[in-house]
């Protein structure tokens, strides 16, 4: 073998490996963006439930306190009916 056929395989060799690299990082990217994509979703549903959680504990937690001022009312009314 020359030493033109040799660079020349070298050459080639060199350009196939980093062909080779260059779509093993493609799809690395692309594992990565699915991934992103897979966790946007999972984290707003995950965000959705909570809000919606905080807000069913709030409106009970309301209707209590609204339960206890009519309660306090009623006793106002019974014991302190000139007020």
């Amino acid at each position: 073998m020359s030493k033109n056929e040799e660079l020349e395989h070298d050459l080639r060799k060199s350009v196939k490996d980093a062909e080779f690299d260059r779509r093993k990082k493609e799809q690395e990217i692309q594992t990565l963006e699915t991934e992103l994509i897979r966790k946007k979703h999972s984290d707003s549903i995950r965000i959705r439930d909570e809000i919606a959680r905080a807000e069913r504990e709030e409106k009970e937690l309301e209707q209590h306190l609204i339960q206890e001022k009519s309660k306090l009312e009623q006793v106002e009314i019974v014991f302190f009916p000139f007020l």
